[in-house]
């Protein structure tokens, strides 16, 4: 065993070694990622969780929620409102004409429909 060197440097040693090894490691890891910004590829799985973003449940506020219910109240006056004019339809018709007639003008006509289906029996004889 050599005696010249002390104590000290032989026990620093090997704690000397493995400081120099972990930044060994360390550098060759950051060597080997080598970035190229010309690589736009999406991450492993960025593909699955937007699918499943896409397709998942809906957590909504509760503002739409009122605005569900005011579409359908919209619906249903809209559907009131034509179904109160149809029913209401010949007097409408009939005060149109009279204000037509208190102005001069022509009033509407109106048209019956004849269903067309029915077969005629008076010419179909000889």
């Amino acid at each position: 065993m050599n005696t010249n060197i002390p104590a000290t440097a032989t026990a620093a040693a090997p704690a000397r070694a493995r400081a120099t090894a972990w930044q060994r490691i360390a550098a060759a890891a950051r060597a080997a990622i080598i970035y190229d910004p010309r690589d736009t590829r999406a991450p492993y799985g960025f593909a699955t969780r937007v699918v499943a973003r896409a397709l998942g449940p809906k957590h909504a506020p509760a503002a739409p929620m009122l605005v569900h219910y005011a579409t359908r109240a919209l619906g249903l006056a809209c559907l009131l409102a034509i179904l109160l004019v149809s029913i209401n339809l010949g007097t409408i018709i009939r005060d149109i004409n009279d204000e037509a007639a208190i102005l001069g003008e022509t009033p509407i006509e109106t048209a019956d429909i004849v269903n067309a289906a029915t077969p005629d029996t008076a010419s179909a004889t000889p």
